[in-house]
C-alpha cells in the first residue's frame, strides 16, 4: 500500500522526494485496516481488547530525479487492556476510531484502550520515524538539517 500511495504521487513528479506510507493492524491472521463503519470498529475492538496484536507500518521512498526506490515495515506489538462492551461503545461514539486502522488512535483517546508496546511508538501511528530517517540517508537527506541546507546538500 506504501508503494503504491509513493508510486502515484511521485508520477506527478520529475524531481522530488517522495514517502508514501501505510498501515494496519494484524491479530490472529486478521488484517484490521480502517473500519467501515461504527459496528465494524466495535468488532475490530471486541475482538482485540485484552489480547496483544501487531501493528504494521509499510514505507516507501522514491527519488523520482534518479528512479530510486526503496521500501521498508516496521511493526511494534500492542497489547490492549480487557475492555467492556460499554467502554467500546463510548470509544466509537467519539468517532476517533473511524479514521484509523484497527479501529484506534493511541494518540488519542485510543491511548486509554492499551495496556502496553513493545517496539516503535511511531510504527502505530502510521510510520516508523526510525526507518524513515534509515531510508532517508540511504538517499542522502537527513532529517536534522535544516530544510534550506537540506535541499542544497541533498543531490550534491
Amino acid at each position: 500500500l506504501s508503494q503504491g500511495k509513493a508510486l502515484a504521487v511521485a508520477a506527478g513528479h520529475d524531481d522530488a522526494i517522495v514517502i508514501g506510507a501505510d498501515s494496519v493492524g494484524v491479530l490472529e491472521g486478521s488484517v484490521f485496516g480502517k473500519p467501515k463503519d461504527e459496528a465494524d470498529a466495535r468488532d475490530m475492538l471486541k475482538k482485540m481488547s485484552g489480547k496483544t496484536h501487531t501493528f504494521v507500518s509499510g514505507l516507501t521512498v522514491i527519488d523520482t530525479a534518479v528512479g530510486k526506490e526503496i521500501s521498508a515495515v516496521s511493526e511494534t506489538k500492542v497489547r490492549f487492556r480487557q475492555l467492556s462492551d460499554e467502554e467500546i461503545s463510548n470509544y466509537v461514539a467519539t468517532g476517533e476510531s473511524l479514521h484509523c486502522a484497527g479501529s484506534y488512535a493511541i494518540q488519542g483517546k485510543g491511548a486509554l484502550l492499551v495496556e502496553s508496546i513493545e517496539g516503535e511508538y511511531s510504527t502505530i501511528l502510521g510510520i516508523s520515524l526510525n526507518k524513515l530517517m534509515t531510508l532517508l540517508r540511504e538517499f542522502g537527506v537527513s532529517m536534522l538539517v535544516d530544510p534550506q541546507e537540506r535541499t542544497t546538500k541533498a543531490r550534491a
